[in-house]
């Protein structure tokens, strides 16, 4: 038996389709040249261009599919917002309450929120039906079963857990890292470390220091200690603040400032008139007069404008501003034109009566200020 080529294949059952499309097309008069045949003509011209349409339509969308299944990665995350990657693999997925491993598609359930270090640990804190423990990042594994009642973040290698009353710390391998323990005290806000030191409170509200070791560097004596750097704590007692030296085991500065700022080298103290002034490292004064900000002052003539508001003039001095960093509230002073602080920063506001008259207030009360710094009987 002789062989059919595919050519001579699809020629042949090409030829008998076109065939039998006339022979139907001649039954409704195709071929008839009146003008009914023309619209015959016409109506068969359309038909097949819309079949032509619908198969090449066709054809372009399993084409995409074909695209679509070989070249485009699933998107396993839903494209959902809730969904927050954690590792180049790993992700965590707020909506759905897990932690997902996109390549091995394993998964850590029930997890209700996770902490990452700001440091980039490896380990993530996680909390799952009511307790904590750590998951690798990288990996999506558990590190450290989550059996603990509260647990703060990685950092610097090292991880603070509540055993039972205790406060510990763990290492990566969930082991203790040393054997001091402490007590969790409601005042305290976290316990991680920074430049190897860690701010312990004690059940009394007294603040401490303690190293990677466990050991007390600076014993929780404080009613607040304040970080700044290579060693150097801002620490407060009897609403006054010093600064210690961790390393020297000294205060740089004694418990007199109601105030520290540590800049370059250099410190800015509030001394307990309010008063500010830049100190640098070996303690001389550098700027004896320092202040946050300066404004102008106007006060009101007694004349109205065409609209009804009151005329104001700008006083002869301008009102100065001291404000520290630490929740506490700003003190104001009178600058005089020379540039030269005319009072210190005692009041709790200013504002002008007068040319040369200033009312402050000091507490509930006011004092009338003129422009030499004098009380106005």
């Amino acid at each position: 038996m002789e062989k059919v080529t595919f050519r001579e294949f699809f020629t042949t059952v090409g030829r008998g389709v076109w065939q039998a499309m006339k022979w139907v097309a001649g039954m409704f008069g195709y071929g008839d040249p009146s003008w009914y045949g023309r619209l015959v003509r016409r109506i068969f011209a359309g038909c097949l261009a819309i079949i032509a349409m619908v198969v090449a339509l066709a054809a372009v969308c399993a084409a995409y599919e074909g695209i679509k299944e070989d070249y485009f990665a699933e998107d396993v995350t839903g494209g959902l917002e809730s969904v927050r990657y954690v590792g180049r693999e790993v992700y965590y997925d707020e909506a759905k309450c897990r932690v997902v491993n996109e390549r091995t598609g394993e998964e850590i359930e029930d997890v209700d929120w996770i902490r990452m270090s700001v440091d980039g640990d490896s380990l993530v804190c996680f909390a799952t039906a009511g307790k904590r423990g750590y998951f690798n990042r990288f990996t999506g594994e558990v590190s450290i079963a989550p059996e603990y009642s509260r647990a703060w973040i990685f950092s610097e290698g090292l991880c603070c857990v509540e055993d039972g009353d205790s406060l510990i710390f763990l290492n990566h391998a969930g082991e203790r890292a040393f054997d001091a323990s402490f007590r969790r005290s409601p005042n305290a806000d976290g316990y991680v470390f920074h430049g190897g030191y860690c701010i312990m409170a004690v059940e009394d509200y007294r603040y401490g220091v303690i190293n990677t070791k466990g050991d007390w560097v600076l014993e929780p004596l404080y009613d607040d200690v304040r970080y700044f750097g290579n060693g150097l704590w801002a620490v407060e007692q009897s609403g006054m603040y010093g600064l210690y030296d961790v390393l020297a085991q000294e205060y740089v500065l004694p418990c007199e400032y109601r105030f520290i700022d540590v800049r370059e080298g250099e410190y800015v103290v509030q001394k307990q008139d309010y008063s500010m002034v830049r100190l640098d490292s070996a303690l001389n004064v550098v700027r004896s007069f320092v202040y946050t900000s300066l404004s102008d002052l106007y006060y009101g003539t007694g004349t109205f404008d065409g609209m009804g508001d009151e005329m104001q003039v700008r006083a002869g001095c301008k009102v100065y501003e001291v404000q520290p960093d630490w929740d506490k509230g700003a003190r104001y002073g009178l600058l005089g034109a020379d540039g030269k602080p005319v009072t210190k920063p005692l009041y709790s506001h200013i504002r002008a009566i007068g040319e040369d008259l200033y009312s402050c207030s000091q507490g509930n009360y006011c004092v009338t200020v003129n422009g030499k710094g004098e009380c106005v009987e």
